[in-house]
């Protein structure tokens, strides 16, 4: 763990955000930027909640953050992420900051019995 932590350390394109609301750890947040350097524009985007702040807007607040530190460095241009179809409010939340459907990944994910799709979300800049 330490050595995945000073790889985002050392890293231009790579960042790993830590939320947290009195001391606790309630939220982590991430850019996977990568190796090649034909790609070193493209991440991948992670990100958590804790159950217990859902709908505070720390979620918000995190994916600002990163999205902020992206532009700054200026290397990362294309932003991607994915998401399970039934979370309404991430769903609501990526589209809000301006990421765009790109792909339906169809039975990504099995839980409880049940299949579900997941989505692709895009976000390009200049």
């Amino acid at each position: 763990e330490k050595a995945f932590l000073e790889s985002y350390k050392a890293s231009d394109n790579k960042v790993f955000f830590v939320g947290r609301v009195g001391g606790n750890i309630v939220s982590t947040a991430t850019l996977t930027g990568r190796g090649r350097n034909r790609m070193r524009h493209v991440a991948e985007l992670g990100s958590g909640v804790g159950q217990s702040h859902w709908g505070a807007g720390v979620g918000r607040k995190m994916m600002e953050h990163l999205l902020e530190w992206a532009q700054k460095e200026g290397i990362l241009k294309r932003i991607q992420l994915v998401v399970r179809e039934d979370n309404a409010r991430a769903i609501a939340l990526y589209e809000s900051l301006g990421f765009s459907l790109e792909a339906r990944l169809q039975r990504e994910t099995y839980l409880d019995g049940r299949y579900f799709d997941s989505f692709q979300y895009v976000l390009l800049w200049d």
